[in-house]
This record gives C-alpha cells, structure tokens and sequence, in this order.
C-alpha cells in the first residue's frame, strides 16, 4: 500500500466516530444558543444540515468501508475533503446568524468548539493536508471574518488568536505527516520482518520434517543394508570354508587363503561402516546396566591374546573384579577397538589393559608440554563426561587404560585421530590396515554411554588411551550373568567325536546362505534338515520320525512368520526345548536378552558370523543338550586354537 492509499484508508476508518462526534457537539451547542435568544429559524436550519451531512459522512464511511476499491485512493480523499468542507462552512457560516444576540461568553465557547473540531480534523487526516485544511479554514475563516464586524470587545485579538490557531493547524498537519510516514516505514519493516519470521518458521519445519524423512530413510536404509548385505557375505564366508576343507592343489590353496583374506577385509570394513553409521543415526536405546568386568577383560584377552603374540606383544589384562553401569555393547565395542588399534600400532613390548580409581581429572589435561622435541609428552581430552558437574563434584573417578609401546602419536596428530578414516602411517591407505573408523566409533559409544576419552601419546615411546567414569557408576564385587557371549568367549572349543549322530534343522529363506552353511555343517558330517520357509517347515514335519538336535534359523524369513516363531513351535511340535541359533543381519532389533525372553537353551548370533564361530557355537549347543541329558561323554574338550 502506498502513502496516500495508506493515508485515506486510515482517514476513512477514523471518520465513523469524527462524525458522531461533530453531530454530538451540534445538538450540545444548541440549547446554549437557544438560552441567548438565537433566532430559531437559523437554529432549526443548523440542526438540520449538519444532521444531513452527518448523515452523508457516514454513508460515504460505509461505502468506502464495503467497495474501498470502487474508486482511486486521491477520489476517494476528494469526497471525504469536500464533507469536511461542507460541515465547516456550516459551523463558520451560522456564527453570522446564531451569533449576534449571543454573549461575548458564548461566542467564546462557539469558537472554543469550532477549534476543538479543526483539531479532530487534524488527527483523523493524519497528514493528508487537502482534509485537515479544508475543514479548518471553513470553520476558522469565516469565524476571523466575522469578529471585526461584531460588537466582540477584542475582536482583533480574536483574529490574531484564530491565525496562530490556523498557523498551529498547518504546523502540525506536517508533522502528523512525518509520523505516519515514519510509523508506514515501521509497519513495513514489522510486516517484512514478520514475513521473513514466518518464511523461517516455515523453512525450518520444512527442513525438520525433511530431516525427520532423511533420518527414518537413513534407518530403513540401515536395517535393510545391514540385512542384506550381510547375507551374500555370510554365504561368501561359509562357501570358503567348506573349500577350505577340500583336497586342494598348492596353488589353488595358496588362492583359497587370499580370497579368506579378502573377504575377512571386506566383513571388518563392512561392519565398522555400518557400526558408525549405526552410532550416528540416533536410533540406539543406550542401557546403564551393571557391566562384570572380569568377564570383559577375559573376553578381550582371549579375543586378541594369539593375534598380539603373533606380533610379539605381551598382552596383559588386569581388570579385576567390580562393575560399572555402563551399556555392555558400547562399553565392549569401545575396548575392542582401542586394543585393536594398539595391536596395530605396535611391533612388540607390552599392551596394558587395566582399571582403577583415581583423582579425579587427573589426566585430562588439554596440552601439557614436558620436554622438547620428540621427548614432548602431549595430553588431550577429546569427549568429556556429558555430567561435567557430577564429576566435578567427586573427588575420584574410574579410569580403564590401554598402555601401549607402539609407535606412539605426534603432537599435531592427536587433534584428529578421534574423526573419521584418520589413519596415521598409511599413506598408501592399505584396507589391511582397516578405514580409520576405530576411535571414531570409540568416541561416539563413550558420547552415547556419558563418559570421557583421553589420550597421553609420545612418540617413539607409546599412547595411553584412557576412559573416564564418575566413581558413582562402579562398585566392587561381581554379577554373574548367564548366556552373555563374552562372558563365554573363553570357553574351550567342544569338538563333537561324533556328528553324524546329530540332527540340525536349519531354516533360510536366502537359498545362497541357506546352501553354504549346510555345505559347511555336512563337512563337519552332521545331519541336516533344511528348509527355505515356513510351509517347508510344515513339510519337514511330516517326515521326520524324531526332534532334531538342534535348531539354527535365520530371524527374518518372510511378512508373515519369522524365526522366533517357528523355533517355538518347532519346540511346541516335540514338547521339548531344543537348544536354538537365531541368525539374523538386522541389527537393529537391539539387546539380544529381549529376543531371547526367557528362552531356554537359545542364543542369537548376528551375521556375518565366521564359520568357526559358527561350529563352536554349534558343539557348544549340542554338547549343552549332552550334558542336560547325561550324555557329555560323546564330546571331548579340546584347546581353543
């Protein structure tokens, strides 16, 4: 809208009550007139043209009101301009009739009043001077010519006081004209500014209801990628392992153990891409859980001890007995990793992994400088504990360290080793030496769990990696928890004396993984039941003449049944509960303790699962069966290689 449009329109809404008003003072100013013997003939006429005037104000009022668009905004201030004329030269004209008989008081009260409508004039125009001035000069004017030729007793005085009061109006018609124009500037930098916060506000949801589609498209992305993925390179895996037990030439064989190599490059990179992208897509329910660890440092060592000794590091692990709240996947992932990336980093000497309390933020500090040169020890705090104010408020805090004697981390290094695919001493970017994912993904399970990672480094003489937990979440003593897997990565390997005796019923809708892994177990020479769905279950049924060993199924089969379902009614068919492998690639169904749900004899393992891992997890199960029935005697332990 532009000034003058903006000027008439609010001309118009203010003239409604300016009307009323000027006919309110018509009918007060009467009886007064009428007590000073006013001829009543020019009373009578007064009344009724400012009561036909006020009456065609108001229609032009409503009219602008219904049709504002009828006519031009300058029209539209023409017609309003000429109303206020009319109704002024009523006022100033009548003072020729109505006034004479009057006293020099009511004249003064008549001008006083003829004054007070100017005014109003002046502020419903709000600068729209063709209206202001037209209704005041026809009051004020003939009022100025009057007063000469009255009896008034000071009636240059009179003229005088009715000029500053015109030159009053024009003074301030252009001011009221500076602040409008003033208060339209506002009102469109408000209405702009309002539009911009609007198309903001707009924005913004647009983009959060994006990020909301991105991320549930990033998780079904996840989920179906960790499925799907993961079932080629489960039958990859079992396929070379049936190869592997073939009568092979030497060359053949020398290519079999490349193509192992291969893919168990392929499945350690596969798994940690999709373990960060895991971490990172805010789908993961972290659970503060009493964590043993004595178990957790038995599983490490028995995890990496062969593969440090083959490198000739001495590993040790002195996590003694005690517990700490902390979610057991997260917290066994980021230890993995940092052992892993010692082992890496390191050409002998000694890892270290070890607990304990100590002072709190006793290692955190963000650059120490204690030396020169190589011999420049650097301390860096990467992810401090979320509940910053709890720790402050302890005296003592939690440490679990892995000391290492590798090669250590030089001082301009230590600022990125925690982000992604940061490799230090592989500038070729040899896959053998993994992405570079390790700590970040050490960082983003201690981000998820609340607690601190640092690390201490010097070059040429080692790194200390150190987790940091407020001394509230641990206590000494020990949980036992039955079915965990670490806690049963140190059990011997159970070699069965005699497989064939045994029945496995396996279940896969994938044919590819469904073929491999039976290829794999016939080897082993067990007997199998194979079936691809749910209705082939329902034929297997029928011909066998006893309750199979052993159930392994893969969990999601198809929209109507999934694993978990037919292995309870495998167990419901023989009244028994047979001992059961739930494989599965989703990995995003979570705590492998709610899948289980009280089941006995059951375990869930997630692809891809390396043949051996398979096989001990097999004997284990069935040599379990043995034992519960007073059979261990068919089953001989056997070293763990």
């Amino acid at each position: 809208m532009d000034l003058r449009a903006a000027q008439i329109d609010a001309l118009y809404r203010a003239m409604g009550p300016a009307n009323a008003g000027s006919l309110i003072a018509s009918g007060l100013i009467t009886p007064l007139l009428w007590l000073e013997d006013a001829p009543v003939a020019g009373l009578i006429a007064f009344l009724g043209l400012s009561g036909v005037l006020a009456c065609l104000r108001h229609w032009l009022y409503l009219h602008y009101l219904a049709h504002p668009q009828r006519c031009s905004p300058e029209r539209w201030g023409q017609l309003a301009a000429v109303g206020a004329i009319a109704n002024g030269l009523v006022w100033g004209a009548s003072a020729f009739v109505l006034l004479p008989p009057a006293s020099d008081v009511t004249r003064l009260i008549y001008t006083f009043v003829c004054c007070l409508l100017s005014v109003s004039a002046l502020l419903i125009a709000i600068g729209y001077r063709l209206f202001a001035l037209g209704a005041t000069l026809s009051r004020i004017l003939p009022l100025a010519v009057w007063f000469p030729l009255s009896d008034f007793a000071y009636p240059w005085f009179m003229v005088l006081a009715l000029a500053t009061f015109f030159f009053f109006v024009l003074l301030n018609a252009a001011r009221l004209h500076r602040v409008f124009l003033d208060s339209l500037r506002l009102q469109a930098e408000l209405a702009s500014t309002t539009d911009a916060l609007r198309r903001q506000r707009d924005q913004a949801e647009l983009n959060r209801q994006r990020a909301e589609m991105a991320h549930q498209m990033q998780v079904r992305f996840l989920a179906s990628v960790s499925h799907d993925l993961r079932q080629p390179m489960q039958a990859l895996m079992m396929l070379l392992a049936s190869l592997g037990s073939h009568r092979l030439a030497p060359a053949s064989r020398e290519l079999l153990t490349k193509l192992e190599m291969s893919a168990r490059l392929m499945r350690d990179m596969f798994e940690a891409l999709l373990e960060l992208s895991h971490l990172r897509s805010g789908d993961i329910q972290v659970r503060d859980e009493a964590v043993d660890l004595k178990p957790l440092g038995e599983s490490i060592a028995t995890t990496f001890r062969s593969i440090a000794q083959a490198k000739g590091i001495r590993l040790e692990v002195l996590l003694a007995e005690g517990q700490l709240c902390a979610d057991p996947d997260l917290l066994r992932r980021a230890l993995f990793n940092l052992v892993d990336n010692a082992v890496k980093y390191s050409k002998g000497g000694r890892i270290v992994v070890e607990g304990g309390l100590a002072a709190s933020g006793a290692s955190v500090t963000r650059a120490l400088h204690s030396g020169h040169g190589a011999d420049r020890t650097v301390r860096a705090d990467f992810a401090k504990d979320a509940s910053g104010a709890d720790r402050a408020a302890e005296d003592r805090e939690y440490l679990i360290e892995v000391r290492d004697q590798g090669i250590g981390i030089a001082p301009e290094q230590l600022e990125s080793i925690f982000d992604d695919y940061v490799q230090l001493n592989n500038a070729r970017r040899n896959r053998r030496d993994g992405l570079g994912l390790g700590l970040a993904i050490v960082r983003r399970s201690c981000d998820l769990m609340r607690l601190g990672v640092s690390v201490e480094s010097a070059p040429g003489k080692g790194s200390t990696f150190r987790l940091h937990i407020a001394a509230s979440r641990y206590r000494s003593g020990s949980v036992h928890r039955a079915g965990r897997q670490e806690e049963r990565a140190g059990l011997p390997t159970q070699r069965l004396t005699r497989p064939e005796r045994f029945l496995i019923f396996l279940i896969d809708d994938d044919l590819q993984v469904l073929e491999s892994v039976a290829t794999l177990l016939r080897n082993e020479g067990f007997s199998l039941q194979c079936c691809d769905s749910g209705y082939a279950v329902d034929g297997a049924l029928q011909s066998l003449d006893r309750p199979p060993d052993l159930i392994i199924s893969d969990y999601r089969l198809n929209a109507l049944v999934n694993g978990l379902q037919l292995i309870d009614r495998l167990r419901e068919e023989f009244n028994r509960d047979i001992p059961a492998l739930l494989l599965t690639g989703d990995t995003a169904l979570g705590d492998t303790g709610a899948l289980r749900d009280g089941r006995a004899a059951f375990e869930v393992m997630y692809k891809p699962i390396t043949p051996r891992a398979l096989l001990e997890r097999v004997s284990h199960a069935l040599s379990g069966a043995l034992q519960g029935s007073g059979g261990c005697a068919v089953c001989e332990q056997v070293p763990q290689a």
